[in-house]
């Protein structure tokens, strides 16, 4: 893993005094100074870089850091290890040695330090520079660079006594089998913070055979100060929300306050970040069977180093969210329409150029772009949340709509699947006015429905050139009876059709087991489509595929901060505005109980919204949507994705039941079921 930040509890204040050759009384030692109290002018250009033999990564990591800095004020030295033949070593040669190298410089040096640290001496031809472990080698090297080469305009530098660091205080997690730690983690975990939970103790478990307990932070005592506990994520112990002050949303921290270790983030991905940086400091302080870290051990590093460019506004972080690639969400809380119009001109101050603005309800969105940065912004007044999204986009959808020859009426089709061969799933098509298409999902992959799906398309096919054109593809989320019939679809008809845009968001692996299952197979599929345009959609984005008006109204990112506990809350809900029809699609959402989830939210944002003329059952008719919200919709047609073999089940749900009272109320004048076969609506 490559280093973050490495943070020692002095050297921020050591970063004020660059004075060259000073050194701070706090590090000298109080001891006389062996040997004589000599002041020497060193010519570093004339020296190179000595390191042992057999050596660590963090030996190496300082070796590089020192050479950097020489560089920096001209200096290029030659970097060798301690090796040499029998009778030919010269003790006149002028060296650097880091670590513990086989000169005896290095050996009288390491001697003198009392308990644990680093030292820095020299002698006639040496600069030498030692620590108990190569872990503090860092820490040593920083001090040289502040102290004695920031600044210079020259390669030469004054050295007086020896510089002896401060005993570190070592807290030791484990020895002799036994630990006295327990890893500490919140009530309310997610899946992928108790498999890091267990990740910690299992490499604890490795390195010195004393395996940690696991505990919910309500479990224990969280006023103990002097508990000895691994804090993983946000728990209710305040170190855990001290140690993230003034850590940006994109920021990760490892730090130490008492005999508690605190590894913590705004992300979920970010508190990942941090375990694996402390399971590096682990592996570089353990060693037979004993685990051992420097009481202020601390680094500090970003998932999306990009998003500290960003402007922030003038309001509390609450939380952050890392979708897939480099797409961050960071949500502010406490915040009125006045701070959204406020973070727009900070934007704007900030050379970003307004891309697309929208209103839904009380609900505002923009969009704001830089080069190939894209910046979504949203305010919720439901929750009373800004939220700010960041993500790299070469390309957005279409804000506009571009006139085009219309040649034939739009319509909507819905598949019927193969249910005999064990198929079920969700698959609309849109024919639009130039004879292209806009495709919803698409199915599962049991029995041969890509062919059906491409014969629709070939029916329906009003182009005078015969040509099919798949205008845009749209996947509202990653389980199989929604994206594999495409998959299928693309290895028997990618060359028989054009595809020219996908719309997708699917959900970071670490938000939820099971997510990532599709994702890498469908990425590389989008190959075999010629000049194909892949877009990540966002709650709040107006987009235009042909004459169809496409609105997001919600993603996975729109659940957070709930923790996502089911993967059909990652479904893109949306509206598709066409030929004078409102068109709900709710994909997956479903009602779960004892939890907030997708339906909560989507009903808390937009309610009479949601108003609609034509609706998709929500999550095939399981538990799909809510009651509440199919009593905002109130559809004359109601499209039921679900084949014969499920009916009986899903007619049994509280939400199904609204459908067919409204059925029975003449409310929903038009019932289309998939298991009755497929059906094509005319729009217009």
């Amino acid at each position: 893993m490559k280093r973050k930040q490495r943070l020692h509890p002095v050297f921020g204040l050591l970063a004020l005094l660059l004075i060259l050759g000073a050194l701070l009384p706090s590090c000298q030692s109080d001891r006389e100074n062996p040997g004589d109290a000599l002041m020497a002018t060193v010519n570093l250009s004339e020296y190179c870089i000595v390191r042992p033999e057999s050596t660590s990564q963090d030996c190496l990591a300082a070796v590089a850091e020192l050479r950097s800095a020489l560089i920096g004020i001209g200096v290029t030295p030659e970097v060798s290890d301690d090796w040499y033949r029998e009778g030919e070593y010269d003790p006149t040669a002028r060296e650097i040695l880091i670590g513990n190298t086989n000169r005896a410089e290095s050996a009288d040096l390491l001697s003198q330090i009392i308990g644990e640290g680093y030292a820095i001496s020299f002698t006639e031809h040496k600069v030498v520079i030692a620590a108990t472990r190569d872990g503090f080698l860092s820490d040593a090297v920083a001090y040289f660079v502040e102290h004695l080469l920031q600044g210079s305009a020259t390669p030469t530098v004054q050295l007086n006594a020896p510089v002896f660091s401060d005993p570190y205080r070592l807290l030791t997690l484990a020895a002799n089998g036994k630990t006295d730690y327990t890893i500490i983690r919140q009530t309310n975990s997610s899946d992928y913070t108790i498999d890091l939970g267990m990740q910690l103790r299992e490499s604890i478990r490795e390195y010195s055979g004393a395996a940690p307990s696991v505990d919910l932070d309500t479990f224990t005592d969280a006023t103990d100060p002097q508990a000895c506990e691994i804090l993983l994520g946000h728990t209710n112990r305040p170190e855990s929300a001290a140690a993230l002050e003034g850590v940006p949303p994109d920021g990760y921290v490892v730090a130490c306050s008492g005999n508690r270790i605190i590894l913590n983030a705004w992300s979920l991905a970010g508190i990942g970040q941090a375990v694996e940086a402390f399971l590096d400091i682990l592996e570089r302080n353990q060693s037979g069977g004993e685990i051992s870290i420097p009481a202020f051990a601390s680094e500090q590093g970003s998932i999306r180093p990009d998003f500290e460019n960003l402007p922030e506004p003038a309001l509390t972080l609450s939380s952050a969210y890392r979708g897939l690639n480099d797409t961050l969400t960071a949500v502010y809380t406490g915040a009125v329409a006045s701070d959204f119009e406020a973070y727009l001109g900070r934007l704007k101050d900030a050379g970003f150029s307004e891309y697309q603005t929208n209103r839904i309800g009380n609900n505002l969105f923009a969009v704001y772009t830089q080069e190939n940065r894209a910046v979504s912004v949203s305010y919720f007044p439901w929750d009373g949340s800004l939220r700010v999204t960041s993500e790299t986009a070469a390309a957005l959808p279409a804000a506009s709509y571009t006139e085009t020859e219309a040649i034939t009426a739009s319509t909507l089709g819905q598949l019927s699947l193969d249910d005999e061969a064990g198929n079920f799933g969700m698959g609309y098509i849109f024919t639009l006015e130039d004879g292209s298409f806009f495709i919803i999902d698409g199915g599962g992959s049991a029995g041969e429905d890509e062919t059906v799906l491409y014969n629709y398309l070939r029916a329906h096919n009003k182009r005078a050139d015969g040509q099919i054109v798949i205008a845009g593809w749209l996947f509202t989320h990653e389980h199989y009876d929604h994206v594999t019939n495409y998959l299928d679809f693309t290895v028997r008809y990618a060359g028989m059709v054009t595809l020219e845009a996908v719309y997708w968001n699917f959900a970071d692996p670490c938000e939820f087991e099971g997510i990532g299952s599709y994702y890498s197979a469908m990425l590389s599929s989008f190959a075999k489509y010629s000049d194909v345009s892949v877009y990540k959609v966002h709650a709040g984005q107006r987009f235009w595929v042909r004459n169809a008006e496409v609105e997001i109204l919600y993603t996975h990112e729109t659940l957070h901060p709930y923790v996502l506990t089911d993967m059909n809350d990652t479904s893109t809900v949306f509206r598709v505005n066409i030929a004078g029809q409102r068109i709900l699609f709710l994909a997956d959402v479903s009602t779960v109980a004892a939890r907030d989830s997708g339906v909560k939210v989507i009903y808390g944002l937009y309610g009479s919204e949601l108003k609609s003329d034509i609706l998709q059952v929500a999550h095939h008719g399981w538990n799909g949507g809510s009651v509440e919200i199919y009593n905002a919709v109130l559809p004359e047609i109601a499209l039921w994705p679900v084949e014969q073999s499920r009916w009986d089940t899903v007619t049994g749900y509280p939400t199904s039941k609204v459908i067919l009272q409204l059925q029975e109320q003449g409310i929903i004048r038009f019932l289309y079921v998939a298991k009755d076969g497929e059906v094509t609506i005319e729009l217009e």
